[in-house]
């Protein structure tokens, strides 16, 4: 049984990540083959996954809980269950699966992030941030941004202080990435932490080979603090940048879009 159930999981995880290839396909050689071995767990469980990736969720719903009547020890079909409900926002038929999946299986992070996320869809953010935690605590150093932003967001109305710390945290585990560093920069001028933010940045120009998008922050953070002249010549660094970059890269709606901003802003200087 053993076996079985750490088959079935290697079966979910590998095949959740692919999203694109001939899904409908292998759904219909899987049938054939179910035709053939109509007792077989994995077959179901895995057409199954096809139909959850293909979007079919009531049949996909059927498969899972067809594997369930030929046993209900399957624990691991309530992952996919649970994905489903959370999906299409039945969030109680999906805490009630997730509940169950990590009593068995408390070490899967990704069953943590699930778990997390059905119960931040309930409202219940204690159960929430204990998710993201944990899912943190079994990656270790192969944690995401993504978790660490998750666990602030969670934090970032009720706690905002504890929002940037787990920010701060991230950081210093795996990195700095700038998707974590933006989080950081935009809480701490959210809460008027002007000092942190200008901290950030300038840690962050220091590195940067691309700096125009940091300037412009720098900039926006010096008028906020009514530094005005300050703000003027970092603006003005700011469109320099822009103009020393290589043309396809200047002319992109992203960088377009930092010049216009720094223009603007030195306009109503």
């Amino acid at each position: 049984m053993r076996l079985l159930l750490i088959s079935i999981l290697f079966i979910c995880c590998s095949l959740l990540g692919k999203a694109h290839g001939p899904v409908h396909a292998q759904i219909d050689s899987l049938s054939k083959q179910i035709a053939k071995y109509p007792d077989s767990l994995n077959l179901y469980f895995e057409r199954g996954i096809y139909y959850q990736i293909d979007e079919d969720y009531a049949r996909a719903v059927a498969d899972f809980e067809k594997v369930l009547i030929m046993d209900n020890e399957i624990y691991t079909t309530y992952f996919p269950l649970a994905e489903i409900y959370l999906e299409t926002a039945q969030y109680e038929l999906a805490s009630s699966y997730i509940d169950k999946y990590i009593l068995h299986f408390p070490k899967h992070a990704n069953g943590q992030i699930l778990y997390a996320k059905v119960h931040l869809a309930l409202g219940e953010d204690d159960k929430a941030i204990v998710g993201f935690d944990n899912a943190i605590a079994i990656k270790k150093d192969k944690a995401t941004p993504e978790d660490f932003i998750h666990l602030s967001n969670v934090w970032r109305i009720q706690n905002p202080e504890k929002a940037y710390k787990v920010l701060e945290e991230g950081v210093r585990k795996i990195g700095p990435y700038v998707s974590m560093q933006k989080h950081l920069v935009d809480l701490a001028n959210e809460h008027e932490w002007y000092d942190r933010s200008m901290q950030t940045i300038n840690a962050i120009l220091a590195k940067a080979i691309r700096k125009e998008y940091w300037l412009l922050q720098k900039a926006n953070v010096l008028q906020k603090l009514s530094k005005h002249e300050e703000a003027k010549t970092v603006y003005q660094n700011c469109l320099a940048e822009i103009e020393g970059l290589k043309p396809k890269i200047k002319e992109t709606d992203y960088v377009q879009s930092i010049a216009i901003k720094a223009k603007l802003a030195l306009d109503a200087l």
